[in-house]
């Protein structure tokens, strides 16, 4: 995709055919102050909706602020279709953070190696498919992989590793308070400690969001509610099963390596953010960390992961860890993303998935397609909550 088609896209020109006639929406409440809810204000504000952000705690409260904040359109994110959507959010961000002041991304690439042989025949053979698919990932070697990490300590059986270019690390709550004071000055309010305790429906269609701080009128509702959307979704019986997905992170951001891209090894993974700090996790890629796998403590599991890292990067024998994180990510069940209006009832629109921050982009910028434009736009069609 060239740089006009993606600039078009994200200034909303419609890509599909419209869903009928319709009056355009202009009082939207977002539901959630994590980053789709953030992210999706946002957008539909600057197009001038009338927007009001719903969240019962802090902004970024939940699974935002404990997220590795990783962007990547990575081999595990398949089928095609969903690799697309994660690929052209990798450009989106890029638009965004120079749209919006205070969104700061590190960006530099993503190198990943196997321990194993049927580990690396398997990455061999999936970033060949991705570059069929055209995603800029290249195979290295043992040498070109220790010149691109210095500080690294290569294993002596490693043949080959590869690197995709196009990934990055987000500064989560920065991007997040950039979010929300670009919406606020393009006329979104923004209710922090704000429960919301119900959805009226008028006919058939929402007119309404009942909170803890009053009432609020509305023709559409996004409910970008991380882990509690699918009971709040439920309360119009629209079905949004999910799982919640338990995964410890650990935080350092002492004296160490300046690391110039995310490595995501066969026993520890790192995340370099701007700033200097890195987050550090057993695994970011494939399926969440569940409690099965990880020791009962939090803290256990991120020292034994800093333990790791200092033995596999040279430089960090004095790196610290500052905090840990167990953060309940929204998964739902087919591991896919639900972004699309509700057919049973007008005007509900869920907005949820695990890739958050990989997604946050493209989603939200599609979502005020569809919701401002009265378009359906084809690249969220596998992903409508009709499909459960």
């Amino acid at each position: 995709m060239d740089r006009r088609t993606l600039l078009e896209l994200f200034a909303g020109i419609p890509l599909a055919a419209t869903l009928g006639v319709r009056t355009r929406a202009d009082r939207v409440v977002v539901i959630g102050g994590g980053i789709l809810g953030c992210a999706v204000a946002y957008r539909l504000a600057r197009r001038g909706a009338e927007v009001t952000l719903c969240e019962r705690d802090l902004i970024g409260a939940g699974a935002s602020s404990k997220s590795a904040a990783w962007i990547n359109a990575h081999h595990a994110k398949s089928p095609q279709h969903y690799f697309e959507i994660n690929r052209l959010s990798t450009l989106a961000w890029r638009e965004l953070e120079r749209e919006v002041d205070g969104v700061r991304v590190k960006w530099g690439g993503r190198i990943e190696w196997s321990a194993d042989e049927e580990g690396t025949r398997v990455l061999e053979e999936a970033a060949r498919q991705q570059q069929r698919w055209g995603y800029p990932i290249e195979l290295v070697d043992d040498a070109h992989l220790q010149e691109m990490v210095p500080s690294l300590v290569v294993d002596p059986d490693l043949r080959l590793a590869a690197y995709a270019a196009l990934e990055g690390g987000v500064d989560p709550m920065g991007s997040l308070h950039a979010l929300v004071a670009a919406a606020e000055a393009n006329g979104a309010v923004v209710r922090i400690d704000t429960e919301v305790t119900g959805i009226d429906v008028r006919g058939d269609r929402v007119s309404a969001v009942r909170t803890s701080t009053g009432t609020i009128e509305a023709d559409v509702v996004v409910v970008a509610a991380g882990v509690d959307t699918e009971t709040i979704a439920g309360w119009l019986d629209v079905r949004v099963p999910l799982r919640a997905a338990p995964g410890v992170l650990g935080y350092t951001s002492g004296p160490g390596v300046d690391l110039p891209c995310i490595v995501a090894g066969p026993d520890v993974n790192i995340v370099p953010r701007p700033g200097g700090s890195h987050v550090i996790a057993r695994g970011f890629v494939g399926e969440p960390v569940y409690s099965e796998q990880r020791p009962s403590s939090a803290v256990d599991e991120a020292e034994d992961v800093l333990r790791l890292i200092k033995r596999r990067f040279r430089g960090m024998d004095d790196a610290p860890l500052d905090t840990v994180t167990l953060g309940w990510r929204p998964l739902p069940v087919d591991g896919h993303p639900v972004a699309g209006f509700a057919r049973s009832v007008t005007g509900l629109y869920p907005l949820v998935t695990h890739s958050g921050y990989s997604l946050a982009a493209t989603l939200s910028s599609l979502a005020a397609i569809e919701i401002l434009d009265g378009v359906s736009v084809d690249l969220l069609a596998p992903y409508r909550p009709t499909r459960f």
